[in-house]
């Protein structure tokens, strides 16, 4: 067996914004978007370790402390990938590669693993379909907001944790007869890419143009700040597919969600 020194394999904290840490993660932008906007902007909820081998940054392992659960995100070689492994929490959502996730998947315990498709939409690609009047939410909605859906990005949770969400991400709703029922987040940012978390639809209110005028909302203001906006969904969720195919979106790229505990689903 190769012998690892401390010189060839290194893991360390990183607790601020560095140019080796940021190239890295920028080789893959759409994939890594997330942990390059957390890293710049919300060190408070977020952790980031890097392996480094050889002097180089091989591998990152990012958690992102929600206020439901952890998201932990896992990328680079797989040598790098297991040194990295002794901080991945014991309860969390892990997504991967599926060159990674598979690995993990078989040699980590876990309780359900699903496969994810990314897709992405250029800016000049998009086809919005804007059928509702939509609102982008604000602190003065946060106790619906708080109470909507089953969705991971739309918990129930502390009013604190909600309406800081509110403030800091653009959170766009569809209403019924006053009532919430339909909602999508844009959560990051960036030159290349932004990213649309977090969407849902009350299952009475789906088919009938909610869910693609939040999205859109979502679309516009995403590529008024980057070049293309990117979202992932369960690769078996086929009525939502078909929506993202319609407002332009195209499949990317995969990735593999692990959860550990959590009993969350995409």
């Amino acid at each position: 067996m190769e012998r690892r020194t401390e010189t060839e394999l290194r893991v360390e904290r990183v607790t601020r914004d560095r140019e080796q840490v940021t190239g890295y993660l920028q080789k893959s932008p759409i994939r890594n978007a997330l942990d390059i906007w957390n890293l710049k902007h919300d060190l408070s909820r977020y952790e980031l370790y890097v392996c480094h081998v050889q002097g180089r940054v091989r591998g990152h392992l990012g958690i992102y402390y929600g206020e439901d659960a952890k998201y932990v995100t896992l990328g680079g070689t797989w040598r790098a990938a297991e040194a990295l492994w002794h901080k991945l929490p014991e309860k969390a959502v892990l997504t991967a590669p599926p060159r990674l996730g598979e690995i993990v998947a078989r040699r980590l315990k876990h309780d359900a693993v699903f496969a994810n498709d990314i897709m992405l939409v250029k800016r000049g690609k998009e086809r919005l379909n804007v059928q509702r009047p939509i609102k982008r939410l604000t602190r003065d909605h946060a106790v619906e907001y708080s109470t909507f859906g089953s969705s991971f990005n739309a918990p129930k949770g502390q009013m604190k944790w909600i309406r800081d969400r509110l403030k800091r991400s653009f959170v766009f709703g569809a209403f019924s007869e006053r009532k919430l029922v339909s909602v999508a987040s844009l959560v990051a940012w960036l030159p290349a890419v932004a990213v649309i978390m977090g969407v849902e639809t009350k299952m009475e209110f789906r088919g009938r143009g909610f869910g693609s005028s939040v999205v859109s909302a979502a679309v516009r203001e995403g590529l008024r700040r980057s070049e293309s906006c990117s979202l992932f969904v369960r690769s078996s969720n086929s009525d939502a597919i078909r929506l993202y195919r319609r407002l332009g979106f195209r499949k990317v790229g995969k990735e593999l969600w692990i959860d550990r505990g959590t009993g969350i689903v995409p």
